[in-house]
């Protein structure tokens, strides 16, 4: 039987999708092991949508283990990228009886707002929709609104359980939709025919009346990307339409399909430049034999010369006997090659911080995969990213702005310059991982526990074991990022109090058991809360508060960092600064004496609490995005990681000692220098190749004649790249 704890209305459980938080207690989860509610992929009567029109949405229900014993209600949302709902529909489903098939199917009706009313009373200040991706997300809610927990392997926008992202679907406000799509093929050296049909609705609309007048014809192209994103094949075709009512027009491509793999038919409608409307469908070409290849990575990499390796297994159908050419790829970049007859063939690929692409090639084919490149490990108290120790340059940003990508991708450029490295999110929008990855920089995810009593937790499942729930959706929480290339590490909860650590356990172990790439799990532990279990990096929260000094707190620190090196891991800031509300002396101070003092003293970094200034922090950013002179200051001098200085002067020449201040090494060193303006020669490039961990160099600079022999400032910038990928400035 499905039994429930607490109880909420209907607007509190539903207004609670409208913040990016992870309190759990803003509704309730429905939830047991032995009866679960799940659907298969959902079918829609086009592939992508037009505003104003109505469609319908096939949902194949089933369920497994006991019968449910009451009704329950399907919630159908369609959701902007930012989590804002744009249509909605909820209907009644009655639930499956002893008698009733274990599968069934359910025809909800989307009608999507119009792009304009013109009803002659509103004038808006936004668009209704506005032209993009859009995501259906599905809940199922019980007669007293609370959120049945769904058994479906993914999850979508808002808290981990009670969404699912059934799937990802264009919106457009132009009268054109993709109306059907149909793949003719899926073997390897036969022509993949693509097939599908293209309708206009031309309504009463102002745009619709006037838009074939402004633009008469399109182009409509089809384009398949292999995994990593690779453009295999694209075709363009020319189409044109009348005013005509609902007319529709036919389309066909065809492929050689010579690559194999897990592919994305994207078909794109455009006016030129202007995308008017596009669909995406999966598209798997299969080779030869009963199993398709596949790759595993060793979660671990390996010492060579000056670098490392991480090793790769190339998997095979013994069908597919013969000569293999395996190339690995990061960014373009050969990174990895081997030749090979077996269904086993080993590479070596140098590390990345990112995604292989990977290839290979047979006598008249190829296949086409990828995998996570970057390897983070633990040995002793160093946290290892690609072989490296790692120092974590972190800040808490909880949502940074989940209504802007624009701003949020700001923000990540003054925290990039600031030299921050790695961001610390509750329950994080995945595309905010993606913005951070696209500037290099890491994330460390916080699952959906924080700040909770365990007696908070268990009763939210009382007819299953205590930890059902939270197993539960701390496995739908590491199923969202792990194949995320930004993300570094899991940060299971955040103090959390009562039988902490039975519970530390048991989320450590579902987070292991469903990350195939076995990133270190870690625990946020408040002052003298020095747990070691159920992680591999231990967690420590320190701030500072009147009438104390930051320096008060290194006692304790020291005691932390000797429980995490008897315990053998490395200890780092979950959360440190000082708790004297927006005072940027105190920010410095935190920085100097807490943060700089725990690298000194072993520790691997962390991250700083908090984004913006509050009542209660100090923060990197105000709300116009402007930084402070002294807190930013302080900032870059303890990230740097080299440190640049004048070694010694001729009239024609400077030199510069350059120093890597790290255990890593520095890679593919720029140096831009300049005098009274005036750029500056390097004459000794030679010297600006890799800069071995804790050593140095010597740089030196040609002085222009026009400057003459008088007294000068020299001024630039300092650009490498650290653990295979981060890339780095230190400003002079």
């Amino acid at each position: 039987m499905m039994m429930k704890t607490t109880k909420h209305s209907s607007i509190s459980a539903l207004l609670v999708f409208s913040f990016c938080l992870i309190s759990t207690d803003a509704f309730a989860w429905v939830y047991s092991d032995k009866t679960l509610i799940g659907f298969d992929p959902i079918q829609v009567s086009s592939e992508s949508l037009i505003m104003g029109e109505s469609y319908q949405v096939k949902i194949p229900w089933r369920r497994t283990g006991e019968n449910l014993t009451q009704d329950f209600r399907t919630q159908l949302q369609l959701v902007d990228e930012y989590g804002r709902v744009r249509a909605e529909t909820i209907e009644k489903t009655g639930a499956p009886s002893k008698t009733s098939p274990e599968t069934w199917i359910q025809t909800i009706e989307l009608t999507l707002p119009p792009e304009d009313t013109f009803d002659g009373q509103t004038q808006m200040s936004e668009p209704v929709i506005y032209d993009g991706p859009h995501s259906i997300l599905i809940s199922v809610l019980d007669e007293e609104n609370d959120f049945l927990l769904l058994d479906n392997a993914d999850f979508g926008i808002g808290l981990p359980g009670n969404r699912y992202l059934a799937r990802e679907i264009y919106v457009t406000s132009s009268p054109f939709e993709i109306n059907k799509i149909e793949i003719a093929s899926g073997q390897v050296l036969e022509p993949a025919k693509i097939n599908g049909l293209l309708a206009a609705h031309f309504n009463d609309t102002y745009y619709h009346k006037t838009i074939l007048e402004r633009w008469p014809s399109y182009d409509l192209i089809a384009s398949v990307h292999s995994e990593t994103g690779k453009i295999l094949f694209e075709a363009v075709q020319q189409v044109a339409f009348s005013k005509e009512q609902n007319q529709s027009q036919p389309f066909s491509f065809e492929w050689p399909a010579e690559v194999g793999g897990k592919h994305t038919l994207e078909l794109r409608l455009q006016h030129h430049s202007t995308l008017v409307t596009s669909a995406e469908v999966p598209l798997t070409i299969t080779l030869p034999g009963k199993n398709q290849p596949f790759i595993t990575r060793e979660n671990k990499t390996e010492k060579a010369g000056n670098g490392f390796v991480t090793p790769l297994t190339f998997h095979f159908d013994p069908a597919l006997d013969g000569p293999k050419h395996i190339r690995v790829y990061a960014e373009g970049r050969l990174v990895g090659e081997e030749q090979g007859n077996g269904s086993e063939i080993h590479v070596q690929a140098e590390p990345w911080f990112g995604r292989y692409r990977v290839a290979a090639n047979f006598e008249n084919y190829s296949w086409e995969s990828g995998i996570l490149a970057t390897v983070i490990e633990t040995e002793g108290m160093d946290i290892l990213v690609n072989g490296e120790p790692f120092i974590v340059k972190g800040l808490n940003v909880h949502g940074l702005d989940g209504g802007s990508r624009e701003r949020t991708e700001n923000i990540i450029r003054i925290l990039k310059d600031l030299g921050f490295n790695t961001l610390r999110g509750d329950h994080p929008s995945v595309w905010q991982l993606r913005l951070a990855y696209k500037h290099r920089m890491g994330y460390m995810v916080l699952g959906p526990f924080s700040c909770k009593n365990t007696e908070e937790i268990y009763p939210r499942c009382k007819d299953a074991a205590p930890l059902t729930v939270a197993r539960a959706v701390e496995q739908k929480f590491t199923e969202l990022y792990r194949e995320e290339e930004g993300n570094l590490l899991w940060n299971s909860c955040n103090e959390v109090v009562g039988e902490t650590v039975d519970f530390l356990i048991s989320m450590e172990a579902v987070i292991r058991a469903h990350d195939p790439y076995r990133r270190p799990v870690l625990y946020a532990n408040l002052y003298g809360q020095d747990r070691t279990e159920g992680q591999q990096i231990m967690g420590v929260n320190y701030y500072f508060g009147r009438p104390q000094r930051a320096a008060s707190r290194q006692p304790l620190i020291l005691r932390s960092i000797e429980i995490a090196r008897k315990a053998d891991m490395p200890v780092i800031y979950t959360e440190t600064n000082s708790y004297y509300g927006a005072s940027q002396v105190t920010a410095v101070e935190a920085v100097e004496e807490i943060f700089q003092f725990g690298i000194d003293n072993g520790m691997s970094g962390g991250t700083i609490y908090m984004l913006g200034n509050s009542s209660s922090h100090p923060g990197v950013i105000s709300k116009g995005f402007d930084t402070y002179h002294i807190y930013a200051d302080a900032l870059r001098n303890c990230f740097a990681d080299a440190e640049i200085m004048v070694d010694s002067r001729t009239d024609q020449e400077i030199s510069l000692r350059i120093r890597n201040k790290r255990r890593c090494t520095l890679r593919d060193l720029q140096l831009h220098a300049t005098i009274r303006g005036e750029r500056v020669e390097v004459t000794n490039p030679e010297n600006l190749s890799d800069l071995q961990p804790l050593q140095e160099t010597i740089v030196k600079l040609r002085i222009p004649e026009s400057v003459g022999k008088q007294d000068m400032v020299v001024e630039g910038a300092l650009e490498f790249v650290t653990h295979y990928g981060f890339t780095n400035r230190v400003d002079f």
